[in-house]
């Protein structure tokens, strides 16, 4: 007979998959951890680091054409959300990444 743990896992596993989890909200935007890369007009890049909020990586991004002198140039921004993986009952349902979402 199953126990309580097992089914509530199984409960949560189906939830899980049968919702679009993937998909971010705009409303955490600004909650988010995420890496920040900055793109050159000739389509190179350039990692900004790690921050939280989309505005800090839309700020950082700014000031970094700034002082590179390229504010006029057609630059871009970047922020790859950092998810941390989703372990129920000790199974792993999702890994971690460094860049499971992009926003801007």
């Amino acid at each position: 007979m199953p126990t309580f743990n097992k089914i509530y896992s199984l409960l949560f596993v189906t939830i899980f998959f049968c919702t679009n989890l993937s998909a971010l909200p705009f409303s955490q935007y600004e909650k988010v951890n995420l890496y920040c890369h900055f793109y050159y007009e000739n389509g190179s890049s350039h990692n900004l680091g790690r921050m939280k909020g989309i505005s800090n990586c839309q700020n950082a991004s700014y000031s970094w054409a700034k002082n590179q002198d390229i504010t006029n140039t057609n630059w871009d921004y970047i922020g790859c959300v950092i998810k941390e993986p989703v372990i129920v009952g000790g199974i792993t349902i999702r890994k971690g990444s460094n860049c499971s979402e992009k926003i801007k």
